[in-house]
């Protein structure tokens, strides 16, 4: 590592304080840029089921068995995210990854083709695109820690999603009329060159710290805001730190908590509610456009709960607390009118429903923030890629169990999964009321 400049009264610190912001914000704004990607790809199937059931002449099996693609392979390699973010710095580590999502996508692109149609072909693109999108969210985190004062971090993991989550609005209409426009492969060529373009643009612009860039530390301009514990430099073995995060009593909670919402979330918005309303008789086009709703709730909740989260005392358990309320009364509105077809198909209703899933969901974003301060910074990466493996867990889980349970896709095949997210959510409450009385009784 670069040895930094001190930042000393002068005419010279005002310079190095721009510079400090100025190059932060690059790094931070060029991974938000690829973390864009990272939801857009795994968002793409709830709004185009139908067209990949079409396109390949499969069944909701077959669509289950695609979306969890993406969730096994970006759920195994979670750990190894953290060790590798930690091993070659959010830098190397990001530009890689994202070139080979940019091969995955390619896969996909040729999967497509007219005279090929290989649906084996384009599971194998969505995994080796999981595996590339799974080393992007680590590195940003990273990123945020190094350049950014403690108080600011929940704020910017939630614009991080809030980004993610304009990708996973253009994953719903605007994915569909990219491929009614040029067709399904052409989309996923234009893509495969977008994502390239970005690993180069990381390589370019992206330093792992401001001692890269000459700077001085955080540790140093703000020691005050720093426990011992989170500045330690000790260099951690590998499996010690593996072993000291699943040792800490306060992650396996969070955990537990993020497999169950995000299990029931990606169900919905990741597989199947497009192959269900249309099902229930809603026109491919105003679903599409029901599903940006998703996103936009999460375009709304996370930033919104990341800034509660820095600012308010307690902010994590309260908001962790209320998301769970609020999720168990918008599954069991879509579990009580999912089989009244005029409710289904009232496109401002499924707006609202569809909104609220994604705001209350987005408040995953504070558990990070939720169990951060009992780590030392050397090993972040590999705590925070730790608590990432549950919910895309949760989320491979359940929606390969949904796409075999949905068999035939009658609609009361779809009920009967929803109910099933409802029950998920029912143990999620109870994990919520836990954080928040255990750390209350902790703090007192």
């Amino acid at each position: 590592m670069k040895k930094a400049q001190q930042m000393t009264p002068g005419d010279d610190s005002g310079r190095q304080m721009s510079k400090l912001r100025l190059y932060g914000l690059l790094s931070a704004s060029v991974l938000m840029v690829a973390y864009f990607f990272v939801y857009f790809h795994r968002m793409t199937g709830g709004a185009i089921s139908d067209i990949l059931e079409s396109h390949y002449g499969v069944d909701a099996a077959g669509v289950g068995i695609l979306a969890s693609a993406y969730l096994y392979s970006y759920m195994v390699m979670q750990i190894p995210s953290g060790l590798i973010t930690d091993r070659f710095g959010p830098r190397r580590s990001a530009a890689v990854f994202v070139t080979i999502l940019s091969f995955g996508s390619l896969l996909c692109a040729v999967s497509a083709m007219d005279g090929v149609r290989n649906f084996g072909l384009m599971v194998l693109g969505r995994t080796i695109i999981g595996i590339g999108a799974s080393v992007i969210s680590i590195p940003y985190m990273k990123i945020f820690i190094s350049w950014f004062p403690k108080d600011r971090f929940s704020t910017l993991i939630g614009i991080a999603v809030m980004i993610g989550n304009i990708g996973a609005i253009c994953a719903a209409y605007p994915m569909v009329m990219a491929i009614d426009g040029i067709g399904l492969a052409e989309t996923y060529m234009w893509l495969t060159a977008i994502t390239f373009a970005i690993a180069f643009s990381i390589w370019l612009f992206v330093r792992d710290s401001p001692s890269d860039r000459g700077l001085p530390e955080m540790t140093e301009l703000h020691p005050e805001d720093y426990g011992e514990v989170e500045v330690s430099e000790e260099r951690i073995p590998m499996t010690r730190s593996v072993a000291m995060v699943f040792g800490e009593k306060a992650f396996w909670p969070a955990a537990i908590w993020l497999f169950l919402i995000y299990g029931a979330f990606m169900v919905w918005g990741g597989a199947f509610s497009g192959s269900f309303y249309g099902e229930s008789g809603m026109a491919k086009e105003d679903y599409s456009m029901v599903l940006m709703f998703v996103g936009v709730g999460m375009l709304t909740g996370a930033p919104l709960s990341g800034f509660i989260s820095d600012r308010t005392p307690l902010g994590e358990r309260h908001l962790i607390l209320s998301a769970t309320i609020g999720l168990l009364a918008v599954w069991s509105a879509i579990c009580l009118t999912s089989g009244d077809a005029s409710v289904v198909t009232d496109i401002p209703v499924q707006c609202v429903l569809n909104y609220l899933l994604g705001l209350f969901t987005s408040v995953f974003v504070v558990t990070f923030a939720l169990i951060k301060s009992h780590y030392p910074y050397s090993i972040s990466g590999v705590v925070a890629a730790s608590l990432n493996l549950f919910p895309f867990l949760g989320g491979a889980v359940c929606t390969t169990a949904a796409g075999f349970l949905i068999g035939n896709g009658t609609v009361a095949d779809y009920r009967a999964v929803w109910w099933a997210c409802l029950a998920m959510v029912i143990a999620a409450m109870a994990v919520a009321v836990y954080i928040f009385y255990r750390t209350r009784t902790n703090k007192q």
